[in-house]
């Protein structure tokens, strides 16, 4: 009980909290967010010569606020359980 008082209780201030030690946002996936229509309909086409934009394994950062996003889900569901 003394634990979980530690934890933030909404969501917005769990993810900040993660969100200090994980990799900020990179600007490929600002772009990649922000453009998904035309990645999606151009399949990532950058240029002749040059492979796709989304060529490339999973960015650090994508897996760490997946991870996150998991951990959140997990904590509240503990949370509704207990109370």
């Amino acid at each position: 009980s003394a634990i979980l008082k530690k934890f933030p209780n909404d969501e917005k201030a769990f993810k900040r909290r993660f969100d200090e030690y994980s990799e900020p946002v990179s600007y490929k996936s600002k772009y990649l967010d922000s453009n998904a229509f035309l990645v999606y309909y151009t399949k990532g086409f950058d240029g002749p010569n040059r492979e796709s934009i989304e060529s490339g394994e999973m960015s650090k950062q994508i897996l760490q606020y997946g991870a996150r996003n998991e951990v959140w889900n997990a904590f509240d569901d503990m949370m509704v359980e207990i109370v």
